[in-house]
């Protein structure tokens, strides 16, 4: 399958980088287009937190999980261990899900009408699962139920 249109462009790149330093550093693609990394940590460039842009949790001020100040080596550890129970959870979650998704679709077989505690048990679980993800992946500090209310 071949695009035979000629009028067809990349989507350009929604955020702007600044272009590459000419020098040795400077590294070319294949297409011998400029490759640009974007800024490192520690970067003049990446402003005072030491980072490009805001994290989730704004304003660039250098705290939240979007900044770069170091952390203590016991938090990462207690971090890593509540990883791996939640890791299990999530398996147990997606399972859930799986039957949340039989059961309904049983039921509105049956009765020709969506079960709403089903229903509203799939919203829950899907909040969770969400939630849960954000956390896993150091995009949120917000911890999932039991530490927050079931949503």
């Amino acid at each position: 399958m071949s695009d035979s249109n000629p009028n067809w462009q990349p989507a350009p790149d929604p955020v702007p980088r600044p272009g590459p330093v000419s020098g040795a550093a400077s590294g070319t693609a294949s297409n011998g287009a400029a490759s640009d990394p974007g800024p490192r940590p520690g970067d003049a460039s990446a402003g005072p937190s030491g980072s490009a842009a805001a994290g989730p949790s704004g304003g660039g001020t250098g705290s939240g999980p979007g900044a770069d100040d170091p952390l203590e080596p016991r938090a990462v550890w207690i971090r890593g261990a509540w990883m791996l129970v939640l890791l299990v959870l999530f398996s147990v979650a997606q399972t859930l899900l799986v039957a949340t998704t039989v059961l309904q679709f049983g039921w509105m077989l049956f009765t020709k009408r969506k079960n709403p505690q089903i229903t509203d048990f799939g919203v829950k679980l899907g909040n969770w699962m969400a939630i849960t993800a954000r956390y896993l992946a150091v995009a949120s500090e917000e911890k999932p139920f039991p530490w927050t209310a079931w949503k």
